[in-house]
């Protein structure tokens, strides 16, 4: 009998422990898919700026620096649209 209730005994310890095993591969499983995830989106942003913004702010630049020399652009209205920037800016 009492052969019989260690190897029962040990069953059981072995189910316990598959248990936590296998929630333990779950949780690293989520854990992983969490970090690729996050990767993805960090790289996303990353990517953003070479590869959108650079490349749209030259093209601002390059429109405001033609703008001023063919005289759409003077001093005077670059302030004026600077302030009003500013102030937009301030009430966000």
């Amino acid at each position: 009998m009492a052969a019989f209730a260690k190897v029962r005994a040990l069953d059981y310890q072995k189910q316990a422990a598959t248990a936590s095993a296998q929630q333990q591969e779950r949780l690293l499983f989520s854990n992983f898919q969490n970090a690729i995830n996050q990767y993805k989106q960090e790289l996303q942003e990353f990517n953003y700026y070479p590869q959108k913004a650079v490349p749209n702010a030259r093209d601002i630049a390059s429109a405001a620096q033609l703008g001023y020399r063919t005289g759409d652009l003077v001093t005077s209205n670059i302030f004026t649209l600077w302030k009003r920037l500013q102030t937009y800016n301030s009430t966000i």
